[in-house]
């Protein structure tokens, strides 16, 4: 592990709501390219600030502030989130970072409202795809693509409140209350 990485190893999670500053835009841009081991065809400054109600979740080292993982996503319907692309340093991997990026874009999700989150990702991409399915994602297809297939999974967001216990005579569309007579 170099000086850098083992300095790197503390990090803090970062949320940013709507518009994404173009300074975050180059870092995330920089991480992507290292950790597809290829440019995006489109660059993400003309994608990024498009979406309808989008969040970047990032992961930012505590020593340097460079960005060691990141999750982006946007509304796909009233109730559906898409979780678009996100990835963590290969560096800064096996340490939860995806996991912990993940459980803070869904937490957003539940308190926005969002029932489900979908996303797509290739066979290819085994640690993501295994760790969708550790964390309550299920395979609901398969799209043909020309370069790879997608894999198209969905999870359930959990409610924000739990329901009442059945016998306690609340009414679980209004929590709190007691059904009309």
């Amino acid at each position: 592990m170099s000086e850098e990485t083992a300095a790197a190893t503390s990090y803090g999670i970062e949320l940013i709501e709507e518009h994404v500053p173009a300074e975050v835009i180059a870092d995330i841009e920089e991480l992507h390219d290292r950790i597809f081991a290829r440019p995006r065809r489109l660059g993400l400054a003309r994608e990024m600030n498009t979406r309808p109600r989008q969040l970047l979740v990032l992961a930012r080292a505590s020593a340097n502030g460079s960005v060691l993982g990141f999750k982006l996503g946007y509304e796909h319907r009233v109730h559906t989130y898409y979780s678009w692309l996100g990835g963590v340093d290969p560096d800064h991997r096996r340490r939860g970072i995806a996991r912990r990026l993940m459980a803070r874009q869904h937490d957003w999700c539940v308190a926005q409202g969002y029932a489900t989150v979908r996303t797509k990702t290739r066979n290819e991409f085994r640690p993501m795809l295994i760790l969708n399915l550790m964390c309550g994602f299920q395979i609901i297809g398969l799209l043909s693509r020309p370069d790879a297939p997608r894999i198209v999974m969905e999870k359930t967001l959990r409610p924000l409140r739990p329901l009442p216990d059945p016998g306690s005579g609340e009414d679980p569309r209004l929590p709190g209350r007691t059904p009309p007579l």
